[in-house]
């Protein structure tokens, strides 16, 4: 019964465990944005296209870190800026059409010198491979960037199973 409990015990702190090294996984791969929100958590951004013109009438989204349904939408107008407002300070995922970045939103007057006062997002939708979220010139797209590192996390995921298994296996049998 003891080894059941300390099986349970393993696989319930994996469960607890897994999203975070998911998330571990990621900033390699998918760099993170400092941006600080203004007046009652306000996040301002502009979405543009690789020629640096606004991306007008798009829905954006806020998601959190791993996707999944929006935490708060906003449409950008004629010139591509939106506006979100309501955000905490925290990670999210900003998503449009395909194109995600991750930002690191800070509440105002807590936001580290290097955040920038809104974010540009860069869409890549005519090259099929999103864009994070940049500053400065639009990055040219590459096949195969902004979507999330499967393989990483899937590789990070066998690993803690692997060494789980090793360390029930090493609980049986000092209980023996």
């Amino acid at each position: 019964m003891q080894i059941l409990r300390n099986r349970s015990l393993y696989f319930v702190l994996i469960a607890a465990l897994g999203p975070q090294m998911v998330l571990a996984a990621s900033p390699a791969d998918t760099p993170i944005v400092d941006v600080m929100l203004h007046d009652n958590g306000t996040l301002y951004g502009r979405l543009i296209d690789r020629q640096q013109q606004p991306v007008p009438q798009r829905r954006v989204e806020l998601q959190p870190p791993l996707g999944g349904a929006p935490i708060a939408t906003a449409t950008t107008g004629s010139d591509g800026w939106f506006q979100v407002h309501g955000v905490r300070g925290g990670v999210y995922r900003l998503a449009s059409a395909g194109d995600t970045g991750m930002l690191r939103t800070w509440a105002p007057k807590t936001a580290p010198p290097t955040a920038h006062p809104a974010v540009k997002m860069v869409s890549c939708d005519s090259c099929n491979a999103g864009c994070a979220p940049s500053f400065g010139p639009a990055p040219a797209c590459e096949a195969g960037g902004g979507g999330f590192p499967w393989g990483k996390a899937a590789l990070v995921g066998v690993a803690a199973v692997g060494i789980t298994w090793a360390i029930i296996e090493i609980t049986d049998d000092d209980a023996s």
